[in-house]
């Protein structure tokens, strides 16, 4: 799911790489900066014992940065590189994939984007989809990119996480939150009486 938990140190990453784009430095550009930590994110969910044998401390930094180098060195800009090196020396490597969205999701909130979990009973056509995107988008201002999750349990109804909310709009919720109020409205009744 789109909507995956960060850490504060993920952020903390994130944000400084965002500064050294904003800083001009190596001339990268928020665009490109993105496009290659996506292909850095894709290579991770490709190949996770890549991560795991690069984020083990029983190999020396100098030994991951020597295989960084071969892996990274000319096929990312020179910019996520040493920031690659960066999250290395400092015994971060484990965090990459956290890094990564922290990172991401800082360029769509620049971009006025927002990634939108939605879990569903059944699927969603392309025009279900375009007007839930639209109708969240306008609600929220922002634009929306929306990851629909079939859950075959749920009775109907919509659940959307949007960042950290959670906003419950299943027939089940529905029908309970109904039964607590019918059920508080007879015991109310009933203390009257």
């Amino acid at each position: 799911m789109a909507n995956e938990r960060t850490s504060k140190v993920d952020h903390t990453y994130a944000s400084a790489l965002v500064e050294l784009v904003d800083e001009g430095v190596d001339g990268a550009t928020l665009d490109t900066v993105a496009t290659e930590m996506k292909g850095v994110a894709a290579l991770i969910d490709d190949a996770p014992d890549l991560v795991r044998l690069l984020s083990t401390r029983t190999l020396s930094v100098q030994q991951r940065s020597g295989t960084i180098e071969r892996i990274f060195k000319g096929r990312v800009s020179d910019l996520v590189h040493r920031f690659l090196q960066v999250v290395n020396a400092k015994n971060r490597l484990g965090d990459l994939s956290g890094i990564i969205r922290a990172f991401l999701a800082e360029v769509d909130e620049r971009r006025g984007i927002v990634q939108v979990d939605a879990t569903v009973a059944a699927p969603l056509d392309p025009a279900a989809a375009e007007r839930v995107g639209t109708a969240i988008g306008q609600a929220i201002g922002k634009n929306v990119v929306l990851h629909p999750e079939v859950v075959p349990e749920m009775i109907g109804g919509l659940k959307l996480r949007i960042g950290d909310r959670l906003i419950d709009g299943s027939l089940a919720t529905q029908l309970r939150l109904m039964r607590d109020r019918m059920v508080a409205a007879g015991r109310a009744r009933s203390q009257a009486d």
